[in-house]
């Protein structure tokens, strides 16, 4: 068998670095968004046409889940300050942050208090009430715990609306109750988005505070992606890295004659030139690439590989 290389190392490395560098000019164009007015507005179009799919989740969600005809109504995103979006917060009666992997919080997802209180009240079965305006704004612990899942439910909305992958899928994290919430420092302004939902007999309002991240990955969401000019080097390297290849684990060899190939029967053993302990070759289109140990997983006979054949 011939262990001349297919592929240099050098060669593999640097076709490696081309598939990379081929993934990052084909991933969308990161939009600049500052946490500022102008910034905030700048996508302000492709946001809309996102959070509009996200109201229309939220009328499914609620229509599935009192199997009554439900509405929701989406007003124009409010840009804001920071004063008044932390002030927002005393207004809300269940919040939940948005959290993006490897971002960190990146909004607030909330429902008033004549949403919160009718949850409660069609939890608990309410009747006369059914309704009725609160009398009051702070829900007890029971009565949080009761409509947290609701708002969770949102989040997970949110993630479908904007058609992120499930690694990108937004989290969610309860603000600490101890202390008033506040934005985080630095935010010069934020979006505010309110939905009026009805669905008898719940009714109230969706609001969701955006932090720029948000903005960003919401923009992103709604805008069509555009595939980078590929070079001819990079369509060849990208059929050479499509290309199928075979690659064989070879236990050990054994020279026989012929008369003793012949003479083979079922049953009959052949001494390879290996230990059982000694490592396995494996071959790509019939050339020795690395060594390996043999192992079994899930059933499965495979190969862990352990060196790398120059």
């Amino acid at each position: 068998m011939s262990s001349a290389a297919v592929l240099t190392p050098e060669e593999m490395q640097a076709l490696r670095q081309h598939a990379q560098d081929l993934g990052e000019k084909q991933a969308a164009q990161t939009l600049d968004l500052t946490s500022n007015d102008r910034g905030m507005r700048k996508g302000e179009k492709g946001l809309s046409r996102a959070l509009g799919l996200f109201a229309t989740r939220i009328q499914t969600y609620l229509r599935a889940m009192v199997k009554k005809p439900a509405t929701a109504n989406a007003e124009p995103i409010e840009v804001v300050g920071p004063e008044a979006g932390n002030a927002l917060f005393t207004e809300l009666a269940a919040v939940l942050a948005v959290r993006a992997a490897d971002v960190g919080i990146v909004g607030y997802l909330a429902i008033d208090s004549v949403m919160a209180f009718s949850l409660v009240e069609r939890a608990f079965g309410a009747g006369k009430g059914e309704g009725a305006a609160p009398t009051r704004k702070r829900l007890t612990r029971l009565e949080l715990e009761t409509v947290m899942p609701f708002v969770a439910e949102l989040v997970g909305n949110l993630s479908k609306a904007l058609s992120l992958e499930d690694h990108q899928r937004f989290g969610h994290e309860r603000l600490p109750t101890s202390t008033e919430p506040e934005l985080p420092n630095g935010i010069a302004s934020i979006g505010v988005w309110r939905c009026d939902v009805v669905a008898e007999p719940l009714k109230g309002q969706v609001v969701l505070m955006l932090l720029p991240p948000l903005v960003e990955i919401a923009t992103l969401s709604a805008k069509p992606q555009q595939a980078a000019p590929v070079s001819q080097e990079g369509r060849i390297a990208q059929h050479l890295l499509a290309a199928d290849v075979t690659v064989a684990g070879t236990l050990g060899t054994a020279s026989v004659s012929v008369a003793e190939l012949l003479a083979l029967r079922p049953g009959d053993l052949i001494r390879l030139d290996g230990a059982v302990t000694d490592p396995v070759v494996v071959s790509v289109q019939g050339h020795a690439k690395f060594e390996a140990q043999p192992l079994q997983r899930a059933g499965a006979l495979a190969v862990t590989v352990e060196r790398v054949l120059k």
